[in-house]
């Protein structure tokens, strides 16, 4: 994720793995930690943008204003691009 969002990488040694089904898949994506669960209720969570969602960016599911904070929701189907899924899939047939 980090090189898709285009962030800096870090030390991998703080490295942990969140699974998630993606399209029938299994996925590991790799974190560094999370810094936060909460509970949201349905009034906090709002539709993004439709300025922010401009086709590169489909994942964007909703927002959450989070104590003065906008949290983004990512919509884990959208968050991989046909080639990338189409990549994971070979590597999966391969193994």
């Amino acid at each position: 994720l980090r090189k898709k969002f285009n962030l800096s990488e870090k030390d991998s040694k703080d490295q942990q793995y969140i699974i998630v089904n993606i399209k029938g898949s299994s996925i590991a994506l790799e974190v560094y930690g999370v810094d936060e669960i909460k509970n949201v209720e349905n009034h906090m969570v709002h539709k993004v943008p439709s300025i922010i969602n401009n086709g590169k960016t489909d994942y964007f599911d909703k927002i959450i204003n989070l104590d003065g904070r906008l949290v983004v929701i990512i919509n884990i189907d959208f968050l991989l691009t046909r080639e990338e899924m189409k990549n994971v899939e070979d590597l999966i047939k391969n193994d």
